[in-house]
């Protein structure tokens, strides 16, 4: 569900701005491929962030939310 929002959130916004509504569906999956997770390790990346259950995290350029997802699963009782 929250993928489809993200999705919908980027078509508007490049609509708006590009003056063109673009099928961007097939590029977010793209972007969401597990190969993915070999070149951007994401597991390391959040390890070096040191985050607790309770911490508020800002993810700034969330884009189609590749982070936010796994940021989300490691603050149960924080906010993102």
């Amino acid at each position: 569900m929250r993928s489809r929002i993200a999705v919908w959130r980027i078509a508007v916004n490049l609509e708006v701005y590009c003056g063109t509504a673009l099928t961007l569906e097939p590029y977010c999956r793209t972007l969401l491929l597990a190969h993915s997770d070999a070149w951007q390790k994401p597991e390391a990346i959040l390890d070096a962030l040191h985050l607790k259950r309770t911490s508020i995290v800002a993810d700034i350029g969330a884009g189609t939310g590749y982070f936010s997802v796994r940021i989300a699963k490691r603050i149960p009782e924080g906010k993102i």
